[in-house]
């Protein structure tokens, strides 16, 4: 089960998430930002609801590029997605090579995670949820 402190950790990082794979797919020139944004916020459902995120995703209305994506698939959604738990995990090797794999630099993507952190602690603020 989930504790507060837990959960509210994990809403921080889902936040974080939607708007770096936003930034992502702005950089990106991708069309699908929403769908990007939408990856990025549902990309933490089985730690939430402690399921199999391919039992997860069966239920949601998204587009298949998001659900691929939120399974690891190598699209675009995916790499983003792969590229924030890379951050998240402190492996920047690994970050890099997502990085190149997509077309983004290094700098962008360190700035990007920078800007989603702060994004997301505003948008938390915004709603009076506390730490």
């Amino acid at each position: 089960s989930i504790k507060r402190g837990q959960c509210s950790e994990l809403v921080y990082m889902a936040l974080l998430r939607a708007r770096f794979c936003e930034l992502a797919a702005l950089r990106l020139k991708d069309s699908n930002v929403n769908m990007f944004f939408l990856g990025g916020m549902f990309s933490l459902m089985d730690a939430f609801l402690n399921r199999p995120m391919e039992d997860i995703v069966i239920d949601l209305p998204l587009n298949e590029d998001v659900k691929e994506g939120m399974l690891g698939f190598p699209n675009a959604i995916g790499l983003v997605l792969q590229l924030i738990a890379a951050c998240e995990r402190g492996d920047f090797e690994r970050a890099d090579m997502f990085a190149l794999s997509l077309g983004l630099s290094s700098a962008h993507v360190m700035e990007d995670y920078y800007q989603a952190g702060i994004w997301a602690r505003r948008f938390l603020e915004l709603l009076h949820v506390k730490e």
